[in-house]
């Protein structure tokens, strides 16, 4: 569906305006300030209201406005009072009013401007957002890259304590020998103890018994007047010793019945051989410790693989469903967020070439009405109007363009809200 005619009355600057298109392109020219502008928004607002809100659509010391669309399968009027109030109506070729006029246009069009200027300002993403509807690219981007910032951080942790537990690892002791048992060299080592402390124990009590008879015959000799009574002293006097009580005599006997004190153990060998146990054991522990944060290092790996295999799987998924989509023009790709023309930003490529691009996403966007404006007209020389027309009869397209013209010559010729002239 195109636009057969035009009506405007009262809306914004125009006064009464009716135009009857002919052709692929329609220029809407004039000086400033003289309603071109009011011409392409009448248009928009027709249609998509909702979505081209006008702060004043009635002209200056006006009731009320209107806009009448004759696009042939039907009729679109709408309604405005200078109070603020508006009203819709979608009229069919039989002249049936549809009961949800909204609705029905809402069913007709895309969202998006009628204007590929805007579309080639748009910014990156809102640019892909466009080109994945259009295309209808079977794949939810924002749902991807969503999961993958997800698996990127959790990778990103998950990577650094794998670092971690690498680095507990690094200078693993090689070729240890055996574990030693050290219980083994601790009970010789208290045998030891235990004998060496019994020889001390029995040279003491040898070293006591001879003081105490040296001690008994000093006395004896130094009393040589009481010797007698000393003697029968040193006979009956009692010591105790070992827990029951001798006489020095006995002490005396004992002493030379007694054999020679055994040799103490020399446990220093055994000592070394246990300390050096304790370093051998000591880096079994660290071997072990290590191996373990080895193993959990290759674990941690494991998870980063699998990690980097969704991300992947979603970036494959992704090249696919774009590869499959049908796009408006060959070429045409999404990256991050971006839309790309033969592998290069959109931003990138020359002007021309994006606007032949976004008036073909235009296109494909609008299949149904086929009407398409383009607000800054001005800015497009004659190579970039030829192209257009050359695309709108192509496709069967309707272009409404303004621009900014003072000799009257060019196009319907707005002038204080009238058209003056129709070149």
């Amino acid at each position: 569906m195109k636009i057969v005619k035009l009506v405007a009355e009262n809306f914004k600057r125009l006064r009464a305006v009716e135009i009857t298109p002919t052709g692929e392109l329609v220029l809407v020219t004039g000086k400033n300030d003289q309603g071109k502008s009011s011409v392409l928004d009448g248009i928009w607002a027709a249609l998509k209201m909702s979505e081209h809100a006008i702060e004043k659509p009635v002209r200056e010391g006006e009731e009320k406005a209107r806009i009448r669309l004759e696009m042939g399968e039907i009729t679109v009027e709408r309604r405005f009072t200078a109070a603020g109030g508006t009203s819709l109506m979608v009229i069919n070729a039989d002249g049936a009013v549809y009961q949800a006029p909204q609705k029905v246009l809402d069913g007709l069009m895309s969202h998006l401007s009628f204007d590929p200027l805007k579309f080639s300002r748009m910014k990156p993403k809102e640019a892909s957002d466009e080109l994945r509807r259009v295309a209808n690219v079977a794949y939810d981007f924002d749902a991807a890259k969503v999961a993958d910032k997800t698996d990127y951080d959790k990778r990103t942790e998950v990577n650094r304590q794998e670092k971690l537990k690498r680095a507990q690892a690094d200078g693993m002791p090689q070729n240890l020998p055996p574990k030693v048992d050290v219980s083994a060299l601790s009970a010789e080592i208290e045998k030891a103890t235990t004998h060496n402390a019994d020889i001390e124990r029995r040279k003491a009590n040898r070293e006591r018994a001879q003081q105490d008879i040296a001690n008994y015959r000093v006395l004896a000799t130094k009393a040589t007047a009481e010797a007698e009574r000393l003697r029968t002293m040193a006979a009956t006097f009692d010591v105790e010793a070992s827990g029951h009580t001798r006489s020095a005599a006995e002490l005396d006997a004992q002493l030379k019945s007694a054999g020679p004190l055994p040799e103490p153990i020399d446990a220093t060998p055994v000592r070394a051989q246990l300390a050096a146990a304790d370093g051998i054991n000591q880096a079994h522990t660290e071997l072990a410790t290590k191996q373990t944060a080895l193993k959990e290092a290759d674990e941690l790996k494991a998870q980063a693989d699998v990690l980097t295999a969704a991300m992947g799987s979603r970036a494959m998924a992704r090249e696919k469903a774009v590869k499959e989509a049908k796009m408006p023009v060959e070429g045409l790709g999404l990256g991050d967020e971006i839309v790309t023309y033969n592998g290069v930003p959109l931003a990138q490529v020359g002007k021309g070439e994006r606007l032949r691009i976004s008036c073909a996403i235009v296109m494909a966007g609008n299949p149904k009405i086929k009407v398409i404006r383009i607000e800054e007209g001005s800015d497009l020389d004659s190579d970039h109007l030829r192209m257009i027309a050359e695309m709108a009869k192509e496709k069967d397209y309707q272009v409404w363009i303004e621009r900014v013209d003072e000799t009257g010559k060019v196009g319907v010729v707005i002038e204080d809200g009238n058209v003056k002239a129709v070149n």
